[in-house]
């Protein structure tokens, strides 16, 4: 054990193969995060405009992933269903 954990600290220059198994499902999993991101982060500005919350508006532009999170932690009300115009 210590001869190969002594090669390995000496870096033999060979990088180490990735293993395509796991390659696949995490390059998937990461595109269906970063879609599922995008829809909750356009949502969220949808939102923040019929608030008419300008200000989050433009942090959530600027700042996304934070600002959502602060945003949810601040406020986390629902708009009334009553106080959303409705698509008619």
């Amino acid at each position: 054990m210590a001869p190969v954990i002594a090669a390995a600290a000496a870096g033999s220059g060979t990088p180490a193969a990735p293993n395509m198994g796991l390659l696949v499902p995490a390059i998937i999993l990461l595109l269906v995060g970063g879609i599922l991101g995008l829809i909750a982060w356009i949502g969220t500005l949808i939102n923040l405009a019929r608030q008419g919350r300008w200000g989050w508006f433009v942090l959530t532009i600027l700042f996304s992933g934070i600002s959502i999170i602060v945003y949810l932690i601040v406020n986390p009300q629902p708009a009334n269903a009553s106080s959303v115009p409705s698509a008619q």
